[in-house]
Order: C-alpha cells, then sequence, then structure tokens
C-alpha cells in the first residue's frame, strides 16, 4: 500500500528495536507511541500552505520519534484533506523533519509536508503509515485532525474505506459536531476498527496544558479515559480551551495466534470557552495562526535543504 524502499534485512530488524524502544508492543497502554499529527494550529488560512507534521509519540504536541530506527524513511507516510463538498486532496510527499519541540531525538524525530487548504468549511487532515514488523505482523498509524471547524456537521464524518488505509484502521468519529465543542461539555465519539464498533476500547486523552510526566518509555502527559462501551461509543468532557487528543491503541492476534498486529488511532480537535459562542474554533496555544504563520518560513527552509541534498 506505501512504498518501502529498504531490503528485507530491515524486517527482522525492526521487529527486534520495536521491542528495545517500547514503540508500541508493550500490554500497557502507556508504553505505547501513538502515531499522530503534530499540530501547529486549529485553523488554516484558505489559499495557504499549512503543514503537515507526522510523528510518533506520547506527547501530542511534540515531535517524539520518527521511523529511522527501523531503517524506514518518508515514502511510507501519506496524508489528505478532506472538504466537506467530498473533494480529497493529496498532500505533497513528506521530506524529514526536526521538530524545533521535539527534545525524544537527537536529528529528525518527525515527517513534514506543506499542503494548501483550498476551500472554506470543516476539513479534516487525516495521515496514515503501514509498517512492517515482520512476516505477519504490521503497525497500522491513523490519525486525524479537525481544521476549520464550522458547523456544517462534516467533523462527524466517518471516512472509513474511504480513508488512506480503507477500512484496516482505527478510526475515531466525532458523534457531535466539533465547531460545538466547548470546555466541560460532553462530547461523544465512536471507535471503528475495519468499519464496525470496537467494545471494550481503551481510551487515552491529553490536552495542551495535561502535565508532563516521566513514563516507562520517557516523558508522556497521557491520562487514561477509561474504554468504549459495547456499541463503541465513549464520552469526554473537554477541562481546557484549545487543543485536544484522543487516541486508542487495538492489537489483533495474527492467523494461528501470535504474533500480533497493532493498529494505533487518534483525534486532534479544538476547545471553546464557554462564551466564545457558537462560530468556529479559536487559535489558542499551539493552535495559534501567528504561531504557524511564523513556522512556514522555518519549515520551507527545512524543505529546501532537504531536496538539496
Amino acid at each position: 500500500m506505501y512504498g518501502w524502499k529498504k531490503s528485507r534485512f530491515y524486517v527482522p530488524l525492526l521487529f527486534g528495536m520495536l521491542f528495545s524502544f517500547g514503540f508500541c508492543l508493550e500490554a500497557d497502554r502507556a508504553e505505547a507511541h501513538y502515531f499522530s499529527v503534530i499540530p501547529t494550529a486549529s485553523k488554516a488560512t484558505v489559499g495557504s500552505s499549512h503543514p503537515a507534521i507526522l510523528s510518533f509519540t506520547h506527547i501530542f504536541t511534540e515531535a517524539q520519534m520518527s521511523a529511522s530506527y527501523f531503517g524506514l524513511d518518508a515514502s511510507i507516510f501519506s496524508a489528505k484533506y478532506h472538504y466537506n463538498n467530498g473533494a480529497k486532496i493529496q498532500l505533497p510527499a513528506f521530506q524529514d523533519y526536526d521538530d524545533p519541540n521535539g527534545t525524544a531525538m537527537t536529528g529528525f524525530d518527525s515527517y513534514i509536508s506543506l499542503g494548501k487548504v483550498e476551500r472554506n468549511g470543516t476539513v479534516i487532515l487525516e495521515a496514515g503509515v503501514e509498517l512492517p514488523m515482520g512476516p505477519e505482523t504490521k503497525y497500522f498509524g491513523h490519525t486525524k485532525q479537525i481544521l476549520n471547524a464550522e458547523a456544517d456537521g462534516f467533523s462527524m464524518t466517518t471516512l472509513g474505506e474511504n480513508g488512506i488505509l480503507g477500512e484496516d484502521m482505527v478510526e475515531i468519529v466525532p458523534m457531535t459536531d466539533l465547531a460545538k465543542a466547548f470546555v466541560g461539555q460532553s462530547l461523544q465519539f465512536k471507535i471503528l476498527f475495519r468499519g464496525q464498533p470496537l467494545a471494550n476500547a481503551e481510551i487515552e486523552w491529553a490536552d495542551e496544558k495535561s502535565e508532563v510526566f516521566e513514563g516507562d518509555e520517557g516523558p508522556e502527559n497521557l491520562q487514561s479515559l477509561g474504554t468504549s462501551d459495547a456499541e463503541g461509543v465513549f464520552s469526554f468532557s473537554p477541562q481546557n480551551q484549545g487543543l485536544s487528543f484522543l487516541a486508542v491503541m487495538h492489537s489483533v492476534p495474527a492467523t494461528g495466534g501470535t504474533p500480533m498486529s497493532y493498529y494505533s488511532g487518534s483525534l486532534i480537535f479544538n476547545v471553546q470557552s464557554p462564551s466564545s459562542g457558537s462560530g468556529g474554533g479559536c487559535n489558542a496555544g499551539v493552535g495559534s495562526g501567528a504561531s504557524a504563520f511564523l513556522l512556514l518560513p522555518l519549515l520551507g527552509f527545512a524543505l529546501l535543504r532537504r531536496n538539496a541534498r
């Protein structure tokens, strides 16, 4: 599905290193690095480039881990903008990137693509990756960020087979229009695995104010939210204005039992203060439009440097 330009030598290497670095194979959810968008803003100016940054992380506002540990390059990553008129636009190829906020790795720790937002209304930035981990084992990473949230209902869209990974993924689907996401409001979500409700899934969350602590595999700020019900549904009441993060890790035995394959799903969206009214999302904290504007020259320089190699 995605290009993998290295030889088969890297398959056993990858499998061993995943254990060594605690990437995602431990049963404890706190030891699982989620594949995620690293958000720079909750809004993107129509007609202007918006940075899509991808990494594996325990802190959704900070890139922590690249695929370079495993002999894999940026060609395995893919992303799309989904528009509320049904259009799907592929983002340009990803390039190596060193997140200035990242502290977990020396050198590049993430991947970047600059894609132009071309339509008003809610936009879903979706990204996916499929990592080979052995003859029968893979890691499927899926992530979405809701941009420019407006009360058009599009934030509640199920991507399913129209998504980057098809239905072979975990997808977190809002059941509440996220243009109306306010602090203290009870929001509902549904977790789908291969298009079907995923019961008893363990959910973790964080926001921009979540306290960072030293976990088993380094810095993190994830907290347990509980599990989904029999229909894959769960509720979340945001505690703070700004960006919030929800994530699920699901494992499935390969044919005949072990080894396992792993499915990571995450969702990022903006939360307004109760006094913000019913309009679109605000640009607080990491989601500052000004911050994204100032970041663009740096990101463009990173791409030029990468292409000049």
